[in-house]
């Protein structure tokens, strides 16, 4: 059974030119790109996702390329600088690991890093199972791009959610990330190794500078309440910086509870004459795992006019989000039921308990606030 939350940091990417160093730290993910003169080494380090279900072993990505886009004279494109491979997101935390190699132009500018996705899944309790991402392809912009000279590198930080999703008849998990990745001079690394497999601590001054690289967004004049198992939730939401950004996801994380149980329910119920399990057996034991499995998070994406509501579909996930222009306030709300995927159960919050309302966008846009119940 899978009950509770794993929290960690943030991931990184480093990506060098002319040796090329990508880093990329997922809420732990670090990929190190360091290029040199005429060919150009690129390295990929990966770290633990910011959120995965509790008694999760791994989270492994499987890509089928990396790629930087150059801008060079009139020239610009797309270069391949790293083949196929796996990376096990929960086996780095903090940590950069060098999983691929590429070539890339001395003196080119690189604007863009294109991390394609080929599969992805987790471990749970020592089942292993499919993770959906909403897109194969997933691109980011490099703040402050810088053209490359001698031994250069870039730093990619991915900050992903793992996320439950409850249908009828199954559980699955859909994978959210938010990318960001900075220009860093030098090679990337201090003890000079470019060995694929390579790891080291991310360093503080490279923590910092991903920390100013993502949107500056804040929470303020945030609620919540519960009461006859409806939830209220509201909250403003205002961009601090010079910058726009896709709001895509609303945590709420704490101590929850399910109403309208299936546990305990005669599974004998709806049984004919021979004693076999009626139709309805099936979705009853699939709503007592759902119980047992809820995690002590409420998960809502936000449409593009603003509304919050709790996702039940992979689909939906590949066209959430929501423009927030720079320097503008916005406020967002949620009322209803909290209900537990495609089922009749429903989540319910405590009054008078603390609970920690997170908001997530791209570009490792992120804000937090503790608010408690009433």
């Amino acid at each position: 059974m899978r009950p509770g939350l794993n929290k960690h940091g943030i991931d990184r990417i480093i990506l060098g030119v002319v040796i090329a160093v990508i880093v990329v730290i997922v809420a732990g993910i670090v990929i190190k790109f360091p290029m040199q003169h005429a060919s150009n080494n690129l390295f990929v380090s990966l770290t633990d996702p910011y959120i995965t279900p509790s008694g999760t072993q791994s989270v492994s990505i499987s890509y089928s390329s990396l790629q930087v886009h150059t801008v060079n004279g009139n020239n610009s494109g797309w270069v391949t600088v790293g083949g196929s491979g796996t990376v096990n997101l929960t086996s780095l935390i903090n940590v950069s690991q060098l999983i691929a190699a590429g070539t890339v132009s001395n003196g080119s500018l690189i604007n863009l890093v294109r991390f394609n996705i080929s599969s992805a899944s987790i471990k749970i309790n020592n089942t292993v199972n499919p993770v959906f991402v909403p897109s194969s392809s997933l691109v980011v912009n490099v703040n402050r791009p810088a053209r490359t000279s001698g031994n250069s590198s870039l730093l990619v930080s991915v900050t992903p959610v793992v996320v439950t999703l409850f249908t009828v008849n199954s559980t699955l998990f859909v994978l959210v990330p938010s990318l960001r990745a900075i220009y860093v001079p030098g090679l990337g690394f201090s003890g000079g190794s470019d060995a694929i497999g390579h790891t080291e601590i991310v360093s503080t001054s490279e923590n910092n500078e991903l920390t100013t690289a993502a949107p500056n967004i804040s929470i303020s004049a945030a609620s919540l309440s519960s009461s006859s198992n409806n939830t209220s939730l509201s909250f403003s939401l205002k961009d601090e910086s010079n910058q726009s950004v896709i709001i895509r996801q609303i945590l709420v994380l704490g101590n929850t509870s399910v109403n309208g149980s299936a546990v305990g329910e005669n599974l004998n119920a709806s049984a004919g004459n021979d004693g076999v399990h009626g139709s309805d057996s099936p979705k009853i034991e699939h709503e007592q795992e759902m119980e047992q499995e809820q995690s002590g998070v409420v998960h809502f994406l936000v449409q593009g006019n603003g509304s919050l509501f709790l996702p039940t579909s992979e689909a939906e996930f590949e066209h959430a989000g929501y423009f927030l222009a720079p320097l503008s306030t916005e406020s967002f709300s949620f009322s209803g039921k909290l209900i537990l995927g495609e089922s009749s159960l429903s989540i319910v919050l405590t009054a008078g308990k603390v609970y920690t309302l997170v908001v997530l966008g791209e570009n490792g846009a992120k804000a937090s606030y503790n608010v408690t119940a009433s």
